[in-house]
């Protein structure tokens, strides 16, 4: 039993998501979107030069532990589905591939998602015809942006 409840906390089970926990993770992620969206200038402002925020009338202390809770909420919402490695790995990987390949914070967003919804979707679709883990094969393919993005940018250099 503890065997199995630790493995899914690990791993989740992407294929194995109830229709409520579909809902619930969709509702929370339609607020912290609304909620970045919302918020986005104040949010760039305070993480790439707090003082300026401050002199503009913002409060850096309500943003940053602003940030700090749609973190925490994106967090606890996806590890009930996803499982801690592919949350992790989903937080990370695409950001440093798009970290990679531009220094445009606007394009840095585009190509996270696009790196995201892919390797999410193709991934999926080959854990099917593998029968292999789901969660493994999208954080393979993130993996393979990854390095794909950084021998990109290492030549792009030369």
């Amino acid at each position: 039993q503890t065997e199995q409840h630790l493995s899914h906390i690990l791993f989740g089970n992407v294929l194995g998501v109830s229709h409520q926990e579909l809902i619930q993770s969709a509702v929370i992620s339609a607020i912290i979107f609304c909620l970045i969206v919302f918020k986005r200038k104040d949010f760039l402002l305070y993480c790439f030069d707090p003082n300026h925020a401050r002199v503009a009338g913002l409060s850096p202390k309500i943003l940053h532990y602003g940030l700090l809770m749609l973190l925490a909420l994106t967090i606890v919402s996806t590890m009930q589905v996803v499982g801690v490695i592919l949350v992790v790995a989903m937080l990370i990987a695409p950001g440093i591939t798009a970290l990679t390949l531009t220094k445009s914070f606007d394009k840095m967003l585009w190509i996270a998602i696009v790196s995201s919804i892919t390797s999410s979707l193709i991934g999926v679709i080959l854990s099917y015809h593998f029968d292999a883990s789901t969660g493994a094969c999208i954080i393979l393919l993130q993996a393979a942006f990854f390095v794909i993005a950084l021998a990109y940018s290492n030549i792009r250099i030369r």
